[in-house]
């Protein structure tokens, strides 16, 4: 399980531009925050913002780890990511709207049958 986030984290950080930041929000879910310097509409930056994260949920379902553990020795496992995503735009009035609509995405993500990305639009629609 640790080797797995520990893998994970540094995929992320390889992944997401210097002027971003990834933290882990509890268990086994991160908080990734991709900020948009070009002001752009929110459905471009959404749009925009979606691709970096795509990438990043290919590059992680690439990956696999070798556990050295005494009851799994040297099996390979394979681990997916699933994302919901949403916009922090002038509609947003607090950090919980914010994350309460980037879960909805994710739990749209999660019906779709994971190892996808939800987005979460202003007009309230979640594209998968």
């Amino acid at each position: 399980g640790d080797k797995i986030l520990k893998e994970m984290t540094k995929i992320v950080q390889n992944e997401i531009r210097g002027t971003d930041f990834v933290g882990r929000y509890g268990g086994d879910e991160f908080i990734i925050v991709l900020l948009d310097f070009e002001k752009r509409a929110p459905e471009k930056t959404l749009d925009y913002h979606g691709k970096i994260v795509e990438k990043l949920r290919k590059n992680i379902s690439n990956k696999s780890v070798i556990s050295h553990s005494p009851e799994f020795k040297n099996k390979k496992f394979k681990f997916t990511a699933t994302f919901g995503m949403a916009s922090c735009d002038h509609s947003i009035s607090s950090f919980e709207e914010l994350m309460h609509q980037a879960d909805l995405a994710l739990y749209m993500a999660k019906e779709a049958g994971r190892n996808c990305l939800a987005v979460y639009y202003p007009d309230k629609k979640i594209k998968i």
